[in-house]
């Protein structure tokens, strides 16, 4: 594998996981409000701003792996790039709204609310857009367009996006430690696995040139222990652990590399033909080594304030009852 590929794919890899977790606790936000809010707030006001860090050094470090399809790129997904900005503007507006602004009329439960219809949008488009760059679904490469029909009817695309959904349904009551939904939890986890393999299946068994390569049974793995794990007494501080399943979740989503290398867009474009020439890619390698120090570095430090935070909420109700 291309080192600025792998590299430039880790950094993405764990950007998706604190945006996953992020949307994880917008789900709970809406359909448990009352259930998960003492949960889902101490890790989220944290850490949102670092995620969009996080965003902001991926799109900044793909400019530099990949400088000659950005322009292709935002001329094909200019709708969805467009409908990306707006959720990603919205989600920050909200969140802010909802923590540190006087409301007035408005309760924190209709703020953070708001937020969440937001942060899912950002989600959905997001997934929409990574399931056409492994198939090419509605990709119209001869007009630099996207085609949202096409893509609907691609095989696997659909149902891909309705697994990665489902999926994260099940796992946010494992990252958020909400017990009480164990049984919720395990069912929708395991759906979500089946749905999402199905879908590589279906889209292996369609396109050929997308290979269904080994490396996938990591994160089939990962998800298959991750309910038992949460499910058992003793294993279940371990994968309630923010920082395990952040790591976890991070290992789980980088196999998906083996559907876009070494050609993405359903095998149709090599990935080798639009990287950064080498001289550059030395350069990219040890700045992106730095920046991503850093930013991992303030990941620790964000979830560890979010941890002490929630123990200090649950002190607090403790002695409040007493």
């Amino acid at each position: 594998m291309n080192a600025v590929f792998g590299l430039n794919f880790l950094i993405m890899s764990i950007m998706l996981a604190l945006f996953i977790t992020e949307s994880m606790g917008a789900m709970l936000f809406i359909f448990h409000y009352n259930g998960s809010k003492s949960r889902v707030s101490p890790y989220v006001i944290p850490i949102w701003e670092l995620t969009g860090t996080f965003i902001a050094f991926w799109v900044v470090t793909s400019d530099f792996a990949y400088p000659s399809i950005l322009i292709p790129a935002a001329y094909i997904y200019a709708v969805p790039l467009l409908i990306l900005l707006i959720a990603f503007i919205g989600r920050n507006a909200f969140i802010i709204f909802g923590e540190f602004i006087k409301k007035g009329r408005f309760s924190d439960r209709s703020m953070y609310s708001i937020f969440s219809v937001f942060e899912c949008l950002f989600c959905l488009v997001f997934v929409i857009f990574a399931s056409s760059v492994v198939t090419g679904g509605g990709v119209v490469l001869a007009k630099l367009a996207f085609n949202t029909g096409k893509w609907a009817s691609t095989p696997g695309d659909v149902l891909f996006v309705i697994g990665a959904i489902v999926l994260m349904y099940g796992f946010s009551f494992i990252f958020y430690g909400l017990e009480n939904y164990m049984r919720i939890s395990m069912v929708a986890s395991y759906l979500g696995i089946v749905l999402e393999l199905v879908a590589v299946v279906w889209i292996h068994a369609s396109i050929s040139a997308v290979p269904f390569s080994p490396v996938l049974a990591i994160t089939i793995i990962i998800g298959v222990l991750a309910p038992i794990l949460f499910y058992y007494r003793p294993t279940r501080k371990i994968i309630e652990n923010k920082v395990v399943f952040l790591t976890l979740l991070t290992i789980s989503i980088y196999p998906f590399y083996s559907l876009v290398y070494p050609k993405f867009f359903g095998g149709t474009l090599p990935v080798s033909d639009f990287l950064t020439n080498t001289a550059m890619s030395i350069a990219y390698f040890y700045i992106t080594l730095g920046g991503g120090i850093l930013l991992i570095l303030m990941l620790i430090y964000m979830v560890y304030i979010a941890n002490n935070f929630a123990k200090m909420q649950m002190g607090s109700a403790a002695k409040a009852k007493e």
